[in-house]
């Protein structure tokens, strides 16, 4: 499921359901007491966190950044072929690599 199908205030309800769950609780010791506080605030915390990442859609990485990186590989990649004698164990090689660095541009942005 892709952030962009979720409804955040359906996911702010469901956090708000667990934490009334959770005050719901009736702890009968001091120990009991401090693990239900505990887990208030890491289910706020946590909730906060996801909401943050349904409201921030998009890549992670900036374009200027992605656009120097797309020029740099490329131009290692002409140093290799342009140093290397052509045959075909060069010609897969380059290709072969060029289509990871692609790939992982790729899955990055997605």
């Amino acid at each position: 499921m892709r952030p962009e199908d979720l409804n955040s205030v359906e996911m702010r309800n469901a956090a708000r359901a667990n934490i009334e769950l959770l005050h719901r609780l009736s702890p009968s010791t001091d120990i009991e007491r401090m693990i239900q506080t505990r887990a208030v605030e890491n289910t706020n915390s946590i909730s906060q966190a996801r909401l943050l990442m349904f409201e921030q859609p998009g890549s992670a990485i900036p374009w200027p950044f992605l656009t120097v990186l797309i020029f740099w590989i490329c131009m290692l990649f002409l140093g290799f072929g342009l140093f290397s004698s052509p045959n075909p164990t060069v010609s897969v090689a380059l290709l072969v690599g060029s289509l990871s660095v692609a790939c992982a541009i790729f899955s990055s942005l997605n």
